[in-house]
């Protein structure tokens, strides 16, 4: 099986362990993932991984690892993520005896987040210089108010369907099959939203997604990039679709109402310690929970 412009081609073991999570039933992108890694280990040490030795297999690893030194830490966490996915797997059928990343000691690098949200009086100023006459318009006025409210990600929200949609309760149910971490969620959503996403759905006549192009086909995160990325020369302003996300996340966080269990629920997160990092305080909220929590009227 031929896979990329360079004529790669998957070995046996390889294509055994790609037929094997597809009966896991993971998703199709995940599959493609791993092609692309199993390509990648390909194009960097320029040869094929040899099973039968396994000090050159831990000598290819390396060289695969020190050419790749220069990923970010997500990227290169990702990779040693893959790889230990399948030299397990390797050694649970007997090919190898010992995993290669566990062998020579490649450890994951900290990763870094720290929010990067837009403000309000940048937001404001880039929704005014949209045209919601128009169905292009009032989609992406949509979008960006959704992912405002609710903190969905872009990519889950260019995949929503229309009957992911509950207009009754304000609800929108993200499907375990589009969601980044393959659990599904709901997200409660302003009315506000749901009213402009109930007058974009009147465009709607044949596609099954919430967002489409003016062509009737499904839009997606690049073309929603770019469409952002023309509002902001237009406006003097600049925002990218997860500033969006980031935005939703920090003005959350800084409510006083804030639960950090709901909000790394509405967020998607796996671990709560990403949500806390949406988590600044302020010189201002400070002062203003004090004046409400501190204890000091109880003595009067």
């Amino acid at each position: 099986m031929l896979i990329g412009r360079n004529g790669f081609m998957l070995d046996e073991y390889q294509e055994r362990f790609l037929k094997l999570k597809k009966l896991e039933q993971v998703r199709e992108v995940t599959i493609k993932n791993y092609i692309s890694y199993f390509s990648r280990i390909d194009s960097k040490i320029n040869q094929r991984l040899n099973y039968e030795d396994e000090d050159i297999l831990c000598n290819q690893i390396l060289d695969f690892f020190t050419a790749i030194g220069f990923y970010k830490p997500t990227s290169y966490n990702l990779m040693i993520k893959y790889s230990n996915s399948y030299f397990n797997y390797l050694i649970r059928t007997k090919v190898i005896n010992s995993n290669p990343i566990k062998t020579i000691g490649i450890k994951t690098r900290r990763e870094e987040f720290n929010p990067n949200p837009c403000n309000t009086k940048d937001l404001k100023q880039l929704l005014s210089g949209i045209d919601v006459r128009t169905y292009a318009g009032l989609r992406d006025y949509s979008m960006i108010l959704l992912i405002a409210d609710t903190g969905i990600r872009p990519n889950e929200a260019c995949k929503l369907l229309v009957d992911d949609l509950v207009f009754p309760e304000n609800l929108i149910y993200i499907r375990e099959e589009i969601s980044k971490t393959s659990k599904e969620r709901v997200l409660p959503t302003s009315t506000k939203v749901m009213i402009y996403l109930k007058a974009l759905l009147r465009y709607n006549i044949s596609s099954p997604y919430v967002f489409n192009t003016i062509k009737g086909e499904q839009f997606t995160t690049d073309r929603f990039r770019r469409r952002l990325a023309r509002y902001s020369d237009y406006t003097g302003v600049d925002i990218t679709p997860y500033q969006l996300r980031h935005y939703f996340g920090t003005e959350y966080a800084r409510n006083e109402g804030c639960n950090l269990l709901y909000l790394q629920k509405i967020l998607g997160h796996s671990k709560l310690e990403m949500t806390r990092r949406y988590v600044k305080i302020e010189t201002e909220d400070l002062a203003r929970n004090h004046k409400v929590a501190s204890p000091i009227d109880k003595l009067d």
